[in-house]
């Protein structure tokens, strides 16, 4: 990977001046910035996300290479305040540890009239620790409670077959859609047109699902686990819980039933305005380019 990145570099430093490296994601692509940024004599900076830090520093091997990497990066910026947390607790001094929440597409994600008959949504990667068994159990439990909303999911993965024969155990074919991965402009329009987005996650950074839901003004049920608190307003934009409580889930699609005109979707579309690609842009050239400055005036 680095030496097709680093022949890729040279053409394009052939025909323009460059003054950083920017690597998105500490590993594997922070790694290579790192190298590339050795062979080029450039500063580097490192964008991380979520699972770089939640997941693979759990392996010994990587953890010790993203260590060194972020040690060495002239800034790092994470999603969350909890994700800058984690990165400092690798021993990142935190003076080059800077918060930058992402963005959402506003020619995607913005509020239509509700539909008359709106559906709870989850998006997202289908595998056990984004919570979809506890989300097909708990809406198991808000049907038998008479609950009549449908339920979709939108995403492929290893839990994705399961997630079918467990749908065909509890005969609920005529309420479960499996919509596979979409385009990302038919993902928006199912976002606009649901009821309640559903993401019990049991890890996460900042799931840009979440930030695109409140951009729809689309309340959210999610765990308090990662970056999410800190995007999700308990009780203004959606419901928290804990990760893995099906009982708690059930009684948050149970209590959206009952009190569904209570959510006010221009006050939740207000708090997605919060969340801006042009607002993460500016925050991270303007720290760069600050670092870049003092570098080359030592």
């Amino acid at each position: 990977m680095f030496w097709s990145v680093l022949k890729g570099a040279r053409e394009l430093i052939s025909f323009s001046d460059f003054d950083a490296v920017l690597g998105s994601w500490a590993h594997p692509d922070g790694f290579v910035a790192q190298k590339l940024s050795y062979r080029l004599k450039l500063p580097y900076f490192i964008k991380v996300h979520g699972s770089d830090i939640n997941v693979l520093t759990e392996d010994k091997n990587r953890n010790k290479q993203i260590q060194q990497v972020c040690k060495g990066a002239t800034h790092i910026f994470t999603p969350s305040d909890a994700l800058r947390l984690k990165v400092c607790g690798l021993g990142v001094e935190k003076s080059k540890v800077t918060r930058v929440y992402n963005g959402v597409d506003n020619k995607l994600f913005y509020p239509e009239e509700i539909a008359s008959n709106p559906y709870f949504l989850f998006v997202g990667n289908l595998k056990k620790d984004k919570g979809v068994l506890d989300l097909l159990d708990a809406y198991d439990g808000y049907v038998k409670s008479g609950g009549s909303k449908l339920l979709k999911f939108i995403g492929d993965g290893a839990m994705s077959p399961v997630l079918a024969e467990r749908v065909a155990a509890y005969g609920l074919e005529a309420k479960v859609s499996m919509l596979g991965a979409l385009k990302h402009a038919d993902t928006a329009k199912y976002i606009r047109q649901s009821g309640l987005l559903i993401l019990p996650s049991y890890h996460e950074g900042v799931p840009n699902v979440l930030l695109e839901a409140a951009n729809c003004g689309v309340p959210v049920v999610s765990t308090r686990v990662g970056g999410i608190p800190e995007v999700v307003k308990d009780g203004v934009s959606g419901i928290l819980i804990e990760a893995g409580d099906c009982e708690a889930l059930t009684k948050a699609m149970v209590d959206f039933d009952l009190n569904t005109a209570c959510w006010n979707r221009e006050v939740i579309k207000a708090h997605g305005n919060l969340f801006s690609w042009p607002k993460n842009v500016n925050e991270i050239d303007q720290i760069i380019c600050k670092a870049v400055q003092g570098s080359s005036d030592a």
